[in-house]
């Protein structure tokens, strides 16, 4: 008698040759921690189940997805992230927040910021909230990193539209703030720049990023973009200003708004995400 393959293998088989319905009669007996602990372990299938054929499967996990606590909120389809992108992201950032392992004890490193990553607001915004977490005491090397990664970021922050870019603008503002500590005045100005620059652009985008600024902090709003409990870019812009002093000027701030102006007429209106985009450590 043959032996009955266990769920996982038999997904496999199913995935690997194209059973569509097989492999979707399996996958939706499972729950999101089975679901997640599939995906964790299968990562060169995930092309297979980004086929067409099982993008009813991925609407149904995004509409089922609830968050503890808040039975209400909803997660909601996102302009130029498809659903499977979207849920495969999000359930490897919850198991790696239940595993303690979001970040390595070097937090300056990104040696833990893998490919995947890349598919979750959550898990790059975790990664730099742990950094950020150590800046006071970073090196002028280690600085110089963390402005690499921001830059690779930027095609990361223009799927993403409003959070994207406030998560860069933030990123430059703890950048400044410890440029401005070391007095390294030239780099504290240029991250100031770059702050105020994705500040504007994230106020251009604002009005057309409903659904990410949803997914992004839980149905809360902006307000939770940041340290400082801002609620609104105006609000941002103006610690920024503050913040910064003589580093940005108003010549600086205007020639950071017509670069956002233009970096936002240059970018397309987002559909179907680029598959080839992925910000490169």
């Amino acid at each position: 008698m043959k032996e009955k393959l266990p769920a996982k293998e038999k997904v496999v088989s199913f995935l690997t040759n194209n059973e569509f319905d097989k492999a979707i009669n399996v996958l939706e007996q499972w729950n999101n921690e089975q679901l997640a602990e599939f995906l964790s372990s299968h990562a060169p299938l995930y092309p297979k189940l980004k086929e067409p054929q099982y993008n009813q499967f991925w609407e149904q996990r995004r509409n089922d997805l609830r968050l503890p606590g808040f039975p209400d909120f909803r997660f909601m389809a996102q302009p130029g992230i498809k659903d499977a992108d979207f849920v495969i992201g999000y359930f490897l950032y919850l198991l790696r927040l239940k595993s303690n392992t979001a970040q390595p004890k070097d937090a300056l490193t990104f040696v833990g910021v893998k490919s995947t990553d890349y598919l979750s607001f959550h898990s790059i915004r975790s990664y730099l909230h742990q950094i950020f977490m150590n800046l006071r005491t970073a090196t002028e090397d280690e600085l110089i990193k963390l402005a690499e990664f921001l830059y690779n970021l930027e095609s990361f922050a223009k799927k993403h539209q409003c959070p994207g870019y406030l998560l860069m603008a933030n990123g430059y503002m703890q950048l400044a703030l410890r440029y401005q500590n070391l007095e390294m005045e030239a780099q504290c100005g240029a991250a100031y720049t770059l702050c105020w620059k994705y500040l504007h652009l994230a106020g251009l985008t604002e009005s057309d990023s409903k659904e990410s600024i949803n997914n992004a902090y839980f149905g809360k709003g902006i307000v939770l973009s940041n340290p400082f409990k801002l609620a609104s870019i105006a609000d941002m812009k103006n610690h920024c200003m503050r913040a910064a002093g003589g580093y940005l000027s108003s010549e600086e701030r205007l020639g950071a708004e017509r670069a956002g102006l233009s970096m936002y007429q240059h970018t397309p209106v987002l559909r179907e995400p680029d598959e080839g985009i992925r910000p490169s450590i």
